[in-house]
């Protein structure tokens, strides 16, 4: 099963659960510079994880299954790829998180544009689990939504 990318939201706030001996601080997060092109990705793809925000659900450098056909549902553990230019630099492109209210009914597909004249945007609401907080995601900054199914 090919492998993607590493996925991440948010820097870990918790101690790592294993003893391992700490990097020095300089090596400790080699960030992910380069784009990747989503639309290449084969159906079934595996991520791994960086980070524990999904702990005790998904531990923290689980190799987590991805399936891009999948419909997903509120409640669903999803991968949310972010266009290149939403992206600060030196972040990941992709974040996972449990979908807590799914996309607008509106949004057929993505990536997606908001309506040029229209005040109203369409968001997402995803959350992590370690700290419990919920996040409001842009349907215009997001690329591609999949479901992780193992």
């Amino acid at each position: 099963m090919p492998r993607a990318a590493k996925a991440s939201s948010t820097p870990r706030r918790t101690a790592p659960q294993s003893k391992r001996t700490p990097l020095p601080l300089s090596k400790a997060k080699i960030p992910v510079t380069r784009e990747h092109d989503v639309g290449a990705l084969p159906d079934v793809y595996c991520m791994a994880l960086d980070g524990d925000c999904l702990a005790p659900l998904v531990p923290d450098r689980s190799a987590v299954v991805i399936k891009r056909s999948e419909s997903f549902a509120s409640g669903d553990v999803v991968c949310i790829w972010f266009r290149p230019e939403a992206v600060p630099e030196g972040s990941h492109q992709a974040w996972l998180k449990r979908l807590r209210m799914n996309v607008p009914p509106w949004v057929k597909s993505f990536p997606y544009n908001d309506h040029p004249e229209s005040e109203v945007q369409a968001v997402v609401v995803v959350e992590q689990l370690n700290p419990m907080r919920t996040y409001a995601v842009k349907c215009s900054d997001i690329l591609a939504i999949h479901k992780a199914v193992g």
